[in-house]
């Protein structure tokens, strides 16, 4: 079982569009995300649309009979009754989504999307995290640079040229496609394109799952450099204190000229394990 938790779960807009949920036998994060063109509201329907598909969840993955992947068209089902399809549809939006579930002597994993899992075991630790939307986001954030040199402003102003928007809005069509990337939204197209594996439970120490969001810590803004420091500092140290490094960097560099990314600060959603049982 699943012991000793910290937790993140950070956010500076009116509602936070991650989610997470914790139990001593899995743990759920989802990181959402809405249209680009942001429609009155699309930020508390993106709220109501990850913590949906977490209380779904949430009560399905208890039953072991029942695969990851099965429970999670089951829970986008369920959360797409009474004509909320189309609303969500509207407003474009969609999540990653990273499971933990222990069923007997194993770890069973599935992520879909770029939010991290991070394993520690006796030997190493190893990063999970889909590439593919990552590889896009580079290509514009690249572009905001150039731009913001070019033009002779800061990168965060950048973003509002027609030239990113157009890249944006074309990365966003490539959605739950082979030659873009996958993730769940409404049509459940991403579900059978995540990722599944499992793993022997007493071969783990700890486990991170987190959004995108805090990976920056790491991954972005490098306050660690090795992702063993990382766990180091969590054993010794509150999340609450871990969080507040990554966001005080964040604030140092309101322009985005520094460290090129599309906010200031993203939500920051994550899970720490300090502590598994068999």
């Amino acid at each position: 079982m699943f012991k000793s938790f910290k937790i993140a779960n950070y956010t500076e807009k009116e509602y936070s569009e991650d989610s997470y949920f914790v139990s001593e036998n899995y743990i759920i994060v989802i990181d959402g995300a809405s249209s680009l063109i942001r429609y009155e509201n699309s930020n508390f329907l993106t709220n109501k649309f990850v913590n949906g598909i977490r209380d779904n969840l949430a009560v399905l993955l208890s039953d072991s009979s029942i695969n990851i992947q099965e429970a999670l068209k089951k829970s986008l089902n369920n959360l797409l009754k009474k004509d909320k399809q189309k609303l969500f549809t509207k407003h474009d939006i969609s999540a990653t989504i990273s499971i933990f579930r222990i069923v007997g002597e194993y770890l069973e994993i599935y992520y879909l999307g770029d939010s991290p899992i991070i394993i520690k075991t006796s030997s190493d630790i190893q990063e999970y995290v889909a590439k593919d939307i990552s590889k896009l986001d580079s290509s514009v954030l690249k572009k905001m640079k150039e731009i913001s040199l070019n033009k002779k402003t800061n990168v965060l102003e950048s973003k509002n040229s027609k030239l990113i928007k157009d890249m944006l809005i074309k990365n966003r069509g490539l959605k739950n496609t082979k030659d873009g990337y996958w993730i769940l939204d409404t049509t459940g197209k991403g579900i059978e394109n995540g990722n599944y594996f499992r793993v022997t439970l007493k071969e783990i120490e700890n486990i991170i799952v987190c959004s995108d969001g805090f990976s920056q810590i790491y991954d972005t803004f490098k306050i660690y450099n090795k992702l063993e420091d990382l766990f180091k500092d969590l054993e010794n140290n509150s999340m609450e204190n871990i969080v507040e490094k990554l966001v005080k960097e964040q604030n140092k560099d309101k322009d985005l000229n520094n460290y090129p990314r599309f906010t200031k600060t993203d939500d920051i959603t994550a899970v720490y394990v300090g502590e598994i049982k068999c």
